[in-house]
């Protein structure tokens, strides 16, 4: 009895060994095949350097700062029908607000109606669809003797209006001064507004 209960003994011994050495290998496997742990820190900077943050209108439209050399720019209506363009030799560009000197701004019509504006030491803008020119301004129609001077002139995309202010507008048999004209783009026609000196 006592070499059976011996034999038992060792038995368990032996089964339990195993069990361990089973638990074991199991555990070590499971450890060694799992999927690496995953930081959610390391997520986010690795999607922030494969989608950088889209960029601003201004870091698009390069240096807040720089002089150019050949300023060519181009707008057109929001119908399409009218096309402003600006030429300048030489600018100073600050942010959206451009220095110039002996510069063309020249308005296009469908018909090939040609207003050309000659700016010397301006300054144009654009903002929210307005493009703007402060300095001294002196504008012909193409084809006819009629001309104007004005210290600013502002046209809005969505119009066809070209808005002078402080102008003097002459042709071959009279003269009109007064504090803004409306010129219609597409029409020609011209008002004024505010006080009016007309003269012969």
């Amino acid at each position: 009895m006592r070499n059976s209960s011996g034999l038992v003994t060792g038995y368990r011994v032996m089964w339990l060994s195993f069990v361990v050495l089973f638990i074991g290998i199991t555990l070590w496997l499971g450890y060694s095949f799992s999927p690496p742990r995953v930081d959610p820190e390391n997520i986010k900077s690795a999607v922030k350097k494969q989608n950088p943050p889209p960029q601003t209108i201004q870091q698009r439209a390069g240096p807040l700062s720089a002089e150019m050399e050949g300023l060519d720019l181009v707008l057109s209506s929001s119908e399409g029908d009218l096309r402003m363009r600006l030429w300048a030799e030489k600018a100073h560009k600050e942010g959206n607000r451009f220095t110039i000197s002996d510069g063309v701004l020249q308005f296009v019509t469908e018909n090939q109606n040609t207003l050309l504006l000659e700016v010397d030491d301006g300054i144009y803008t654009q903002d929210d669809g307005v493009a703007r020119i402060a300095g001294s301004i002196k504008g012909i129609l193409s084809g006819s003797e009629q001309f104007f001077e004005a210290t600013n002139v502002e046209w809005n995309q969505s119009e066809n209006e070209l808005r002078a202010g402080s102008v003097t507008f002459r042709s071959p048999m009279f003269e009109i001064t007064g504090d803004e004209m409306l010129f219609d783009l597409l029409t020609g026609e011209v008002e004024f507004t505010g006080p009016v000196t007309a003269g012969v």
